[in-house]
């Protein structure tokens, strides 16, 4: 049986093309370890809102804590001001080092 080709979202390649949704009260770092460990290609972290990345509320970057075997690893990050939103992704980024 031929296994799927990677997925490749702009410069990040998912192989094996698998991705774990974000499901709040699931997506946790052990629940993510053990789905990259099972052959996911792509994990979320929790749902976390954007204002309170922004804020840096300690409940939500909690939720943004990750471990090096978890990547490639997306934020999912909500709310209603896209401003907030961008602010929010692009401190995401630089709190994992990444590159964009």
């Amino acid at each position: 049986m031929n296994s799927p080709p990677p997925l490749k979202i702009g410069d990040i390649i998912v192989d094996p093309p698998f991705i774990l949704a974000p499901m709040a009260g699931y997506t946790k770092s052990p629940f993510r370890s053990i789905c990259r460990r099972s052959g996911c290609g792509l994990v979320f972290t929790e749902m976390v809102t954007a204002e309170g990345v922004l804020r840096r509320a300690s409940r939500t970057m909690h939720y943004l804590e990750t471990l090096p075997e978890e990547r490639p690893i997306a934020a999912h990050i909500y709310g209603n001001n896209p401003d907030s939103l961008a602010e929010a992704a692009r401190g995401s980024l630089n709190r994992w080092g990444a590159s964009r």
